[in-house]
């Protein structure tokens, strides 16, 4: 597959069709046809369904969109960070979950982009199966991740923070009367899970003998909705502590899970994929900022 074909399947998906897309990409129709037909040969499957009113993808043209948008942002941030000849620039990205480890980067990003106006730095909320599949996939260059596993196939730098768990709630919700939360305390409340492997597990672990009690009522990928659905009264949220939830003006608030461990929060990358100068800069300087946290 070539990546200026990937760059047309992609059009023609955003455009909803070939003359559209033809005319963003300033080729022919027949051009653009004449490609993804040679496309779905090479892959031996069909990409699009074509209708009255314009192309659908198939699964395996979804599949491949995903994907084909993925490589496209690869190709074009490794393009921009070798053909710069400055000696820091490109971009950089980063995934996080959203907890108190994210004010530590943006202070690292403020300290890099007031120095080197060409840098774009990308901190992108997620969670930590998506991070790790990101990695290896190539499109995030360092991971944010709160677990106890060990992780041996990825280089680790470790937080001072650490991360509580509990319940996320709203303010008048009657657990908040609670400064910390007992497993018979979740007895009778809807729970919301993040979607990540091993959460489940987590809770029912620690709730032990009233695992079978527990009221599991739906999961969450992003803290946005997590926090409509929490907002909305569909559940309680078990999920980390962060900072916007001890704000006085916050419509949520958190209550820690009496007994439950706290989760380190680290810092890891592929340990054989070489590092850009951004990259380097960027753990020099959190290197540099850890120090003085610990002193």
């Amino acid at each position: 597959m070539e990546l200026r074909v990937l760059n047309y399947f992609v059009t023609i998906t955003q455009e909803g069709n070939i003359s559209g897309a033809a005319n963003v990409l300033h080729v022919s129709q027949s051009t653009l046809s004449r490609q993804i037909q040679d496309l779905e040969a090479e892959l031996d499957t069909t990409l699009f369904t074509r209708g009255r009113r314009g192309i659908k993808l198939t699964a395996d043209g979804q599949f491949l969109y995903s994907r084909a948008v993925e490589m496209l942002q690869l190709a074009a941030t490794t393009t921009r960070t070798i053909n710069t000849k400055q000696l820091v620039a490109g971009d950089l990205y980063i995934g996080a979950g959203e907890n108190f480890t994210s004010d530590l980067i943006a202070r690292i990003f403020y300290q890099i982009v007031t120095t080197y106006p060409t840098v774009n730095v990308n901190l992108v909320s997620t969670t930590g199966d998506v991070i790790r599949e990101r990695l290896e996939q190539g499109t995030l260059d360092f991971g944010i991740i709160s677990t106890d596993e060990r992780l041996p196939e990825y280089a680790q730098l470790q937080f001072p923070q650490s991360d509580a768990w509990g319940l996320v709630m709203p303010r008048e919700h009657e657990l908040t009367t609670h400064a910390g939360l007992t497993p018979s305390d979740l007895v009778g409340h809807r729970i919301l899970l993040a979607r990540q492997a091993d959460v489940q597990r987590t809770l029912e672990k620690w709730a032990g003998s009233y695992r079978e009690q527990l009221t599991i009522v739906g999961s969450y990928d992003m803290y946005y909705s997590m926090h409509v659905l929490v907002r909305n009264r569909v559940g309680l949220a078990f999920s980390f502590d962060k900072p916007d939830y001890h704000l006085p003006d916050s419509s949520l608030v958190f209550r820690p899970l009496i007994g439950m461990p706290r989760v380190a929060s680290k810092l890891i990358w592929k340990r054989e994929r070489p590092h850009s100068r951004l990259a380097e800069l960027f753990l020099t300087k959190l290197n540099n900022e850890l120090n003085r946290l610990r002193h």
